[in-house]
């Protein structure tokens, strides 16, 4: 399987680009979204690096961003993306669930944190609420006030 191409009269859906370093989720990611009606996966990378430069080549508007990639880890890259002036919403997709790299992640501007084990339905909705620049975050009992966030970064993470 490999990336589409939007056509034109295909504009109202929403644009994907995965960025994972294991092949096998990528190929996993590539074909489970394609079979959605609203979605269209213009790229994959491997690495931040190459998901920064294919943001600024096919400008999709949300990222699938891992958070170690080598080259440029997830949240380099989501940093990156969040001081240019592309349009690309990131929402991390990852199998790390401490707050740490939650509060890491949602700082550099991800819009939304989910973790690889959420039903697929999950993932589809985070992927639409993120589009429409709404925040999603993991469950609420990842969030424990020990680690010192605050409450409106508790909030931002239940919603």
């Amino acid at each position: 399987m490999s990336p589409q191409s939007p056509p034109e009269t295909e504009l109202e859906k929403i644009k994907i680009l995965i960025a994972d370093d294991h092949p096998v989720v990528r190929e996993g990611l590539l074909g489970m979204l394609s079979g959605q009606e609203d979605f269209i996966v213009v790229g994959v990378a491997e690495n931040g690096k190459d998901a920064l430069a294919q943001c600024n080549q096919l400008l999709p508007d949300v990222i699938l961003m891992d958070l170690e990639m080598p080259e440029m880890g997830g949240v380099a890259a989501i940093s990156a993306l969040a001081k240019s002036a592309l349009p690309t919403r990131a929402l991390v997709l990852t199998t790390y669930s401490n707050p740490a790299d939650i509060e890491s992640a949602l700082e550099a501007g991800a819009y939304g944190y989910i973790l690889k084990d959420v039903p697929r339905e999950e993932l589809f909705e985070a992927i639409r609420q993120v589009a429409q620049g709404h925040g999603v975050a993991v469950n609420e009992e990842m969030v424990s006030p020990k680690h010192d966030l605050s409450e409106r970064e508790i909030e931002v993470l239940v919603l």
